[in-house]
């Protein structure tokens, strides 16, 4: 080990707590990371979701975090917020289907409410879903005309078999 000072400064490597670029932002670990987009940010969340949060955020902290994205894509750009939720969803990109139907369920109140009706029967494709579902969407709304069609529709679209077979298998859940 050397006692010169001179030896601490590089500019080949920068410490996690030290900014590197004006671009970058303090994370919740006390680092310096560069900023995600919003849409990047909603994929993430669609995936992973918040439940049990991290070392060093709460899933509460992290659930207001993309509540707050949702809402800015609610926004700027609804008819992309939906599409996204649509893409992760039938892509199977996610373990759980929960982020997806609570973020279709925000849009369909807020932002083009009749082009996320119009997708429900993507994202939502079991009973056990669409019940889940209209659970979120009481949170954001009340049950206007347009939901009951899209719920109508959900049901109506089945063929007979298919329909007997959702309510035969989920016929004990929610």
């Amino acid at each position: 080990m050397t006692n010169d000072i001179l030896t601490t400064m590089s500019t080949r490597a920068t410490a996690q707590n030290v900014q590197a670029d004006p671009a970058q932002v303090l994370n919740a670990a006390g680092g310096y990371v560069f900023q995600v987009d919003d849409e990047a940010r909603l994929r993430r969340f669609l995936v992973l979701g918040t439940n049990g949060g991290t070392y060093y955020a709460s899933a509460k902290d992290i659930t207001f975090d993309n509540f707050d994205v949702l809402k800015r894509m609610a926004v700027a750009d609804p008819r992309r917020l939906v599409d996204v939720i649509v893409d992760v969803s039938t892509r199977g990109a996610a373990p759980k289907q929960n982020p997806a139907l609570f973020a279709l369920a925000y849009a369909s109140a807020n932002g083009d409410r009749g082009y996320a009706l119009s997708k429900l029967h993507l994202v939502a494709r079991t009973g056990t879903h669409l019940f889940l579902f209209a659970k979120y969407v009481e949170q954001f709304r009340g049950w206007g005309r347009g939901l009951r069609v899209a719920v109508s529709n959900w049901y109506l679209d089945k063929d007979p078999d298919e329909l007997a077979y959702q309510v035969v298998k989920y016929r004990s859940r929610s």
